[in-house]
């Protein structure tokens, strides 16, 4: 018997009750027992079923760490590999840099602890001299550059540290506000445990 159904039940048995109708229904203690063991089994079949989607995300995790290279940033050689990683990855982060600018190593910290953090996302980086034909077909004039990529299409991407918060001061920007930008645009950067969160 479902939990509306029940409580139904007991309302038209009240009325009846009230109009001076024998129904002979249980009480409210007798009805009360009834719900509560079957909300035991309810919250028993979810719990059972919740604990297995866990299970298969938790191995999915472990399989996109072991065998994906998720859970850093991986540095990409080649643009070949970079095209086929943001083609065949539900979710990429592409972080476009230069070795001896500062700032684009200030967002490979970032970019480093966001990938151990989140790994349902892919991280990758090319250095601007090894990506002569991305540059230009990206149109990347400034550094750095992080795209995000939904199944292969561009969905976002950040130019210096437009959109991050940047303080000159200190010449940083909140990582929570970078998270937050890939979070908005289309990268889960959410770990399966976290949603229960």
């Amino acid at each position: 018997m479902s939990f509306n159904r029940a409580i139904d039940s007991y309302r038209e048995d009240l009325i009846r009750k009230q109009h001076g109708h024998d129904v002979g229904s249980e009480d409210e203690d007798e009805l009360l027992d009834k719900l509560d063991d079957e909300l035991d089994q309810h919250f028993q079949q979810y719990r059972e079923q919740r604990m297995q989607e866990l299970s298969q995300q938790m191995s999915q995790s472990k399989r996109l760490v072991e065998e994906a290279g998720h859970g850093s940033v991986q540095t990409e050689l080649s643009e070949e590999s970079v095209i086929k990683i943001t083609a065949k990855a539900a979710r990429t982060v592409l972080h476009l840099f230069h070795e001896n600018f500062a700032k684009c190593s200030l967002m490979d910290r970032k970019l480093e602890i966001l990938a151990q953090k989140h790994v349902t996302t892919k991280f990758i980086r090319i250095s601007v001299d090894n990506a002569p034909f991305l540059v230009t077909r990206l149109k990347v004039q400034v550094l750095p550059v992080v795209i995000v990529y939904v199944n292969g299409v561009e969905t976002a991407r950040v130019v210096g540290f437009e959109k991050l918060h940047y303080d000159a001061k200190k010449n940083d920007f909140s990582i929570e506000a970078l998270e937050q930008f890939l979070l908005q645009n289309g990268t889960s950067c959410v770990t399966p445990w976290e949603q229960l969160l």
